[in-house]
């Protein structure tokens, strides 16, 4: 997984969803839960560079969807916040500012200070702009 993530940095998109198709064949969900989550808030990234944006937002849509199964605030919280880049791609920016007002009450609602200083800013900024809320 650490590999599909360097790769997106270096933006190989390519050989990052390549990293991660076969890291997520590999995984089982119930050990694997917290790994799949972060994957899944990187995956976004690829998918659009790709080309394929209803990728993008529906990895985005999963991501979500089994970081609350596993109900560990941490993992909700990325996948509100840095998983929101499918949604925020694809111009589903009212729902990304949702999902970050829900990251930024878990965050204080766990102490979870870093969590709002970093994605909750870095990924609800990106949503503002998206929505066009910002001044020039």
């Amino acid at each position: 997984m650490a590999s599909a993530m360097s790769e997106c940095v270096a933006g190989n998109w390519r050989e990052a969803k390549d990293h991660a198709d076969r890291a997520l064949q590999l995984c089982d969900f119930d050990r694997d839960a917290a790994r799949i989550c972060g994957l899944l808030a990187w995956a976004p990234h690829w998918y659009w560079a790709l080309g394929m944006p209803e990728q993008a937002a529906a990895t985005s849509l999963r991501g979500l969807e089994i970081a609350r199964r596993t109900a560990r605030p941490f993992d909700v919280v990325w996948a509100l916040t840095g998983g929101s880049c499918g949604i925020i791609l694809t111009g589903d920016t009212k729902r990304a500012l949702d999902w970050n007002r829900e990251a930024r009450e878990i965050a204080r609602e766990h102490a979870m200070k870093f969590a709002e200083a970093a994605p909750c800013n870095i990924w609800g900024g990106a949503a503002l702009i998206a929505d066009g809320q910002f001044e020039e």
